[in-house]
């Protein structure tokens, strides 16, 4: 994968959609799934997407949103967040829109940033 080909605010929405993917899924599995279950079938399912992403040479950012998901998933089992079934999957899904809204937000920074330190 070439540097150049990575847009920061293309793979950062890509995020966002992967995080509301996953937690759409959390939230269908919470139904019927144990948390742990879902949380490693997520994490399982990023992974996957990831590798198919990466071999394609596309940017990354899908698999990584449906990762970081099953990784809150399983933090949430592990910690008592109060979030549970389709609450946690409610912020998941919160998270990718507000992850996905700011994306140009972060790059217009990261582009003044890059100016001022005159890269």
């Amino acid at each position: 994968m070439s540097e150049h080909d990575l847009d920061p605010v293309e793979q950062l929405r890509r995020v966002g959609i992967g995080l509301v993917l996953g937690g759409l899924a959390f939230g269908g599995l919470s139904f019927g799934v144990d948390t742990v279950v879902s949380g490693i079938v997520l994490l399982g399912a990023g992974i996957l997407v990831w590798w198919g992403e990466y071999r394609r040479e596309l940017t990354v950012g899908i698999g990584v949103g449906i990762g970081v998901a099953g990784l809150v998933v399983l933090i949430d089992v592990w910690t008592d967040t109060g979030f549970r079934g389709l609450r946690l999957a409610g912020f998941i899904v919160a998270l990718g829109v507000v992850d996905y809204v700011l994306a140009p937000a972060y790059g217009k920074l990261q582009d003044a940033g890059e100016r001022a330190s005159g890269r």
